[in-house]
C-alpha cells in the first residue's frame, strides 16, 4: 500500500516552467485587484450599463441576452456580477470582481 502522499504527489509536481507562470499569472491577478481597490480606473458607461444589467438580473429576476441598447455585446459580466451584488451589495468593486474572475481564468487558459 502506497501513503497517500505518495501518490498525490505524482498529480502535483510542477515544472519550472509552471512555477514561474503560476507566479506571473498570481502577480497580475493581484496588481489588478490592488488596482479595483484603488478605483483605478474610474468606472465608464459600458461598465455602468453592466452595472445595470447585473442590477436587474439579480433583484429584478430579468434574463437579458444582450447588452442595452447593443445588440452585438453580451452581458457574461453581469450574470456573474449578479451574485456579487447580492451578497456584498452593489458597487463598482463588486462589479469588477467579476472582471477579475474572468482575467484569471484568460490568463489561466492561454497557458
Amino acid at each position: 500500500m502506497i501513503p497517500w502522499k505518495l501518490q498525490l504527489s505524482k498529480y502535483f509536481r510542477m515544472s519550472p516552467y509552471g512555477l514561474a507562470a503560476t507566479s506571473i499569472i498570481a502577480a497580475s491577478v493581484l496588481f489588478r485587484t490592488i488596482l479595483v481597490i484603488l478605483h483605478f480606473p474610474e468606472i465608464n458607461s459600458d461598465e455602468g450599463k453592466m452595472a445595470l444589467a447585473g442590477i436587474h438580473i439579480a433583484f429584478q429576476g430579468q434574463f437579458p441576452i444582450y447588452d442595452y441598447g447593443q445588440d452585438y455585446l453580451g452581458v457574461l459580466e453581469a450574470y456573474i456580477a449578479a451574485p456579487f451584488f447580492r451578497l456584498f451589495g452593489v458597487s463598482d468593486i463588486t462589479l469588477r470582481i467579476s472582471m477579475l474572475l474572468m482575467f484569471m481564468l484568460f490568463l489561466i487558459s492561454m497557458y
